[in-house]
């Protein structure tokens, strides 16, 4: 594989993982009341879907970014050597 592809998926990954982070801490400050735990309780009853979508995001953020990391030790590997 060239190196501007696995930069190129290496940056798509990293804008998967920018976006869906920043998709579910938006989710979490929203349905979150800190120091209020019935509150937490109501506003999750109140968009369930909401909050389930969030937590597959954030996994799926996470996983993505695991993956990334991944890639970048494979960029190592096919950068170019000094010829010396």
């Amino acid at each position: 594989m060239q190196p501007t592809t696995l930069a190129r998926s290496a940056g798509l990954l990293f804008l998967i993982v920018i976006i869906g982070a920043a998709f579910a801490v938006s989710v979490r400050n929203s349905v979150v009341e800190p120091g209020d735990a019935a509150a937490t309780a109501d506003n999750i009853r109140a968009s369930a879907t909401l909050f389930r979508v969030g937590f597959v995001v954030d996994l799926v953020a996470g996983r993505t970014r695991r993956l990334t990391h991944v890639d970048r030790v494979a960029l190592r590997g096919v950068r170019p050597r000094s010829r010396h």
